[in-house]
């Protein structure tokens, strides 16, 4: 039985993985097949092409550019710069759920 990452013991209940999908955390947009660049990380959302002008101005009226931790790879769609950061972590491209201790 495997664990999660945080050290607290929940045992592992199930694993999905998500393929090549990829949604913008702000709006809820389908990007898995959308070319545009642009976008970026903030804190643990990714926000696509279509959020990323209005999130941006947000994040900087309240001076928390600090917690941007990625920017989209210029060129690159947005959509393939998620799945390449995926690709970077073992179980990235999973959705994983977690019961409570034993």
């Amino acid at each position: 039985m495997s664990t999660e990452p945080m050290g607290l013991g929940l045992p592992l209940i199930s694993s999905t993985d998500i393929g090549r999908f990829v949604e913008c955390d702000g709006c809820g947009a389908d990007l898995t097949e959308d070319t545009r660049t642009g976008g970026f990380i903030f804190t643990n959302h990714a926000y696509g092409p279509c959020c990323a002008g209005r999130m941006l101005r947000s994040i900087r009226g309240y001076g928390e550019e600090k917690y941007i931790r990625g920017t989209c790879t210029p060129g690159m769609a947005f959509a393939d710069w998620i799945r390449e950061l995926r690709a970077q972590r073992p179980g990235g491209n999973e959705i994983r759920v977690y019961g409570s201790p034993a």
